[in-house]
């Protein structure tokens, strides 16, 4: 292969990964018990948060929450990825964790609003 055709597939791997956005329609082959890896290889590692070890006082359980960038149309929103050892436990909007009758995902709720001081 040549040089100039070694640049063309470099430059073309970067426009088309700097294209990729998690739509909304992305969602729907999640389930619970997911584990991180196999989200994490679907949605991509491109999070905008990551907080690995929280600690949840209503829950001891190790917890990891991710959250996405989601695009509906051209709005923008984030979404939040909840895992307890490892496994998908909730996924959604930050409100429907605040909303959640779960004491688990409304603290989960409370500990991004701090971190982002979201609402």
């Amino acid at each position: 292969m040549n040089k100039l055709n070694f640049v063309f597939i470099i430059c073309f791997t970067i426009i088309l990964t700097s294209c990729f956005r998690v739509e909304i329609s992305d969602l729907s082959p999640l389930y619970k018990g997911m584990d991180y890896r196999q989200v994490t290889n679907y949605l991509g590692s491109d999070y905008e948060y990551e907080w690995s070890n929280v600690d949840l006082k209503s829950d001891k359980s190790d917890y990891t929450i991710t959250a996405y960038d989601i695009y509906t149309g051209d709005t923008q929103n984030l979404c939040i990825f909840a895992f307890r050892d490892n496994k998908l436990i909730y996924w959604g909007w930050p409100h429907e964790f605040a909303r959640s009758k779960n004491p688990v995902y409304n603290e989960i709720a409370a500990f991004v609003s701090r971190k982002l001081k979201y609402y």
